[in-house]
């Protein structure tokens, strides 16, 4: 057992993610410091085993950082021997003599049998691999989903209404074939009651839904890791997953909650509405052992609005400072990185380049990143005739180069907690140019010394800064230097690092 044991509690991983992000970064920090490491998550996701391994040959993760799933968790501890049944899957594969139907798709393979003239059942393939099967009753509805994992047994079988074509209930199951959860939904496809089956007893558990048993859980794992009176830490990555770290009694652990993101909502500043799972966290401040946010600017809000508590720390994300190559600036280039959704408002960045290619008809403007709004932004560009200036470039392979060699980057959002982007391309010698959004830009951009903050959507004035970047280039390096300076005295592991031992210490 671990004396200094730590939980990284998040809902899932999405390797692109801020959270993620931070979650891993923080997983190698606490490492270092001789911490045991937990990324501790809750949803169902039975391809773990190779996100995990990707990670950690990519240096994103390190080996000796464990990954605590709780599906993964109950199917383990009700599979002992570790057994797998593969008899399913190898009946399957096997079948023959049934005519189907061949469809591909971008990332899969899908086969249709038919018996009698009636589709019975369809095989989904990824890579080669039998990833699911669908079961059709005689009048083309889906009544039975069958999903395996990387290892061939059965992970999870979901059933559906014959009335209302909505789910009605799935259950997930250990390599050895045996049932440990099983949830039902409503009528509308609702998720309701949770049962938890154990190989060992005939008592069987159950809760009003899935925050009862992720609560169950983690206090589960609280009294499972504690070590005589040294208690684990638990540190709750994102709003989702506050309300269930307040769950675990206080007795078996230390409970700490981050906040990664702006907690209002529209138009996102004070005295707007605070978003609920926020509001249900920062009302209950002194549950807490601590709560934990990015900047100084959105602790005074939360201070004034739920009153002053000793228990709230300023703790940035970190990042890793590497030596820093000189590349030259590509001409009137300015980039972008960001993830292509909503918040970002890359609709406002297009609008107002518009005013920036009227004078500077040869500006560029790189959108590197992905997302829900690309055919929308793509739209916009065709819309105002920028497809000569502006491109959405996707993932970058060394997005570290392209910022170097950029004359600067620009940040339109609606929101931030802190945004990454701004630190990274400071650090990468090139200034910003961004709307002043709560929160982060006032925290990382010094006005007129490292770059330029804006009121928001004042697009003549951005367009006028960035003009002004583009014709002074000697200004525009001498910022970016100054900035790579200013980003390793303030988001440096080093002087994170100590931020977070510090508040461990005060935590005891």
């Amino acid at each position: 057992m671990f004396e200094n044991k730590v939980f990284l509690v998040t809902y899932g991983i999405s390797p692109e993610s801020g959270v993620t992000v931070a979650t891993l970064n923080q997983s190698k920090m606490f490492t270092d410091a001789n911490y045991n490491v937990s990324i501790t998550t809750f949803d169902y996701q039975p391809k773990y085993k190779s996100i995990f391994d990707d990670l950690k040959s990519m240096n994103r993760v390190y080996e000796n950082v464990h990954h605590l799933n709780k599906y993964e968790y109950y199917s383990q501890k009700n599979n002992n021997s570790g057994e797998i049944d593969k008899s399913i899957y190898k009946n399957e594969i096997e079948i023959k003599g049934k005519s189907f139907f061949k469809e591909e798709k971008e990332n899969e393979t899908i086969l249709s049998y038919f018996e009698e003239g009636s589709l019975i059942k369809s095989h989904f393939y990824q890579k080669n691999e039998l990833v699911a099967l669908e079961y059709y009753n005689k009048v083309f509805d889906l009544v039975k989903r069958v999903e395996f994992n990387e290892r061939q047994s059965v992970s999870r079988k979901i059933y559906y209404s014959e009335i209302t074509k909505n789910i009605a209930r799935e259950s997930y199951f250990s390599d050895n074939g045996f049932c440990f959860l099983t949830r039902y939904y409503n009528e509308i496809g609702e998720p309701g009651q949770v049962f938890l089956f154990d190989i060992d007893s005939t008592e069987v558990k159950k809760f009003s839904g899935n925050k009862a048993h992720d609560k169950f859980w983690l206090n589960e794992i609280a009294i499972r890791f504690k070590h005589q009176n040294k208690k684990p830490l638990f540190i709750s990555n994102g709003q989702g997953s506050g309300p269930k770290i307040m769950g675990i009694d206080k007795k078996h652990a230390k409970r700490a909650y981050f906040v990664h993101n702006n907690h209002f909502e529209s138009p996102f500043t004070t005295g707007s509405k605070v978003k609920n799972k926020y509001d249900y966290v920062f009302k209950r401040i002194d549950k807490l052992d601590a709560l934990i946010v990015l900047t100084e600017k959105q602790k005074k809000d939360i201070q004034e609005q739920y009153g002053k508590h000793n228990n709230i720390y300023v703790i940035p994300n970190a990042i890793t400072i590497s030596k820093h190559e000189q590349r030259e600036k590509r001409d009137n280039n300015i980039i972008m990185v960001t993830r292509l959704e909503p918040q970002k408002n890359i609709q406002r960045a297009i609008a107002m380049f518009r005013l920036v290619v009227e004078k500077r008809p040869d500006a560029i403007l790189n959108i590197f990143g992905k997302g829900k709004e690309e055919k929308k932004l793509q739209n916009k560009i065709d819309e105002y005739k920028l497809g000569n200036n502006v491109f959405l470039k996707g993932y970058s392979r060394d997005i570290k180069e392209e910022i170097k060699s950029s004359v600067l980057s620009l940040l339109t959002s609606n929101y931030e907690g802190l945004p990454l982007a701004a630190v990274e391309s400071l650090e990468n010698e090139t200034p910003v140019v961004s709307y002043d959004f709560n929160y982060g830009a006032t925290d990382i951009i010094d006005h007129n010394e490292t770059g330029f903050i804006v009121e928001l959507d004042d697009e003549k004035i951005m367009a006028d800064k960035i003009l002004y970047l583009l014709d002074k280039k000697e200004v525009a390096s001498n910022m970016g230097k100054f900035g790579r300076l200013k980003m390793i005295d303030k988001y440096s592991n080093e002087v994170v690092y100590q931020k977070w031992m510090n508040m461990l210490k005060e935590l005891g």
